[in-house]
């Protein structure tokens, strides 16, 4: 696992093997940006638990965090669960997120719906990519709900589902709440 050692004030992580170095860059990358808008561009990393609680602590203090990008990385399903249980809560408030992607990222449905938790508690999304995921037509019923319980009034303007096999099931699901209001500032759906 990742080592987290405290030297003045400055969290160091150290990683304990080569694979987890990724995870720990991309973590120091958010963590040495000081600005008060954070973009955390994290594509192409492998997010073990370690690192998802890597990225978690230098995300910490920064509220205005409003793109996360973990486009083609590779995250765990237990790295998934800490991320989704962890966004928008007191401890890591990320009220300003407006951009999720994790576009190409082989999460399938278990792992993606555990990540995607967190929506109904990020009340600035505008973009969520999660084209190419390996979604199967049993994610479209709980996205569905994930996506009606999103903040009133959703601000979601764009949704990319392209690339998963939602076939009709998955699509009947999100069309029925599409039906019911859901998503009223949605411009842009892409389902092919």
């Amino acid at each position: 696992g990742l080592e987290l050692t405290v030297q003045g004030a400055r969290l160091q992580i150290v990683p304990a093997t080569q694979e987890e170095a990724d995870g720990v860059e991309a973590a120091e990358r958010i963590r040495a940006s000081e600005v008060e808008e954070v973009e955390a561009r994290l594509s192409g990393s492998k997010l073990g638990e370690a690192e998802a609680a890597a990225i978690i602590l230098s995300l910490q203090g920064k509220p205005g965090l409003s793109l996360l990008d973990l486009s083609d990385s590779s995250i765990s399903a237990p790295a998934a669960k800490l991320l989704g249980n962890a966004f928008g809560t007191p401890a890591l408030p990320v009220a300003s997120l407006a951009h999720l992607t994790l576009s190409r990222s082989p999460l399938g449905d278990a792992s993606a719906l555990l990540l995607l938790a967190c929506l109904p508690r990020l009340p600035s999304l505008r973009t969520l990519r999660l084209d190419a995921t390996l979604l199967s037509p049993l994610a479209g019923p709980p996205l569905a709900q994930l996506l009606s319980a999103l903040h009133v009034p959703p601000l979601l303007e764009e949704l990319d589902l392209g690339g998963n096999s939602l076939l009709s099931t998955g699509v009947e699901a999100l069309a029925a709440c599409l039906r019911k209001g859901a998503l009223p500032a949605l411009r842009c759906l892409t389902l092919d």
